[in-house]
């Protein structure tokens, strides 16, 4: 969400901390976040990353340790 950001570049941040809070803009129908992790600063130069969730809920089952699987839907436990 536009103005939420709680964090500058180079911040080291550590689990639970908050970021920003997720907002709908361009072209998008429903709230979300974006996020691009990569080697280099140049986003055409670096090489991508993989990203790890330490746990949530994908498709309504509890997954631990692993990366989302585009197109799942995946929301936090509760």
């Amino acid at each position: 969400k536009e103005g939420s950001i709680e964090v500058q570049e180079g911040d080291e941040v550590e689990a639970g901390d908050f970021l920003g809070l997720a907002g709908n803009s361009g072209r998008s129908d429903v709230p979300h976040l974006h996020y691009h992790l990569q080697t280099g600063k140049a986003y055409n130069e670096g090489e991508g990353l993989p990203v790890q969730i330490k746990s949530y809920s994908e498709n309504g089952q509890k997954v631990t340790d692993t990366s989302p699987i585009r197109g799942y839907l995946v929301q936090p436990l509760h």
